[in-house]
């Protein structure tokens, strides 16, 4: 009689780790695979979480597909946006048109107050870590990798840094065959 899923949970937790850990070359199915069994588990990276990042190069392109996106899915969760502050920005920035001179200076004094108190973004040594990694498979021969890379730099690169995909992006269009 096959073991039901409860008694199953706490093995997951024991193996996929140990497995990550032993993982080389190999990684890549290993993530797949860690993805299909327990998806809503992504907490279970964190250990090897580093390593991941540092096997992007070695592992076979359509293994850095799969890791590339599982480690976009873990820092979305892990990492503050780095353009958080910058949409505060925006959105106090807008004005209504037709304002009296009161609600200006109101206004003015609330944003330089709220502007004061708005700590300067600092990155995360992992998440650098993470896009420095992914940076060179922007390179990459295979399409699918560069599309998960555009992909991460969209989703947690700081608004200076998104720019380097769009020109890989256009040549990718126009080597596309």
């Amino acid at each position: 009689m096959p073991p039901s899923p409860p008694n199953l949970h706490p093995h997951k937790e024991a193996t996929i780790p140990t497995v990550l850990v032993l993982a080389g070359l190999v990684a890549g199915s290993v993530v797949m695979a860690f993805g299909e069994v327990c998806p809503e588990r992504i907490d279970l990276l964190h250990k090897n979480y580093r390593k991941l990042c540092n096997l992007l190069i070695d592992v076979e392109e359509w293994g850095q597909v799969v890791i590339i996106n599982m480690l976009t899915r873990y820092a979305r969760t892990q990492f503050l946006s780095p353009n958080q502050n910058e949409s505060l920005l925006e959105e106090s920035a807008e004005k209504a048109f037709y304002g009296s001179e009161e609600e200006d200076a109101k206004d003015a004094k609330a944003e330089a107050a709220s502007l004061a108190k708005r700590k300067p973004y600092v990155m995360d040594p992992d998440h650098r870590l993470l896009l420095r990694n992914t940076k060179p498979l922007l390179q990459s021969r295979n399409a699918a990798v560069v599309m998960a890379v555009a992909q991460l730099y969209f989703h947690l690169a700081p608004k200076v840094e998104v720019g380097v995909i769009a020109k890989v992006l256009v040549q990718l269009l126009r080597n596309h065959r």
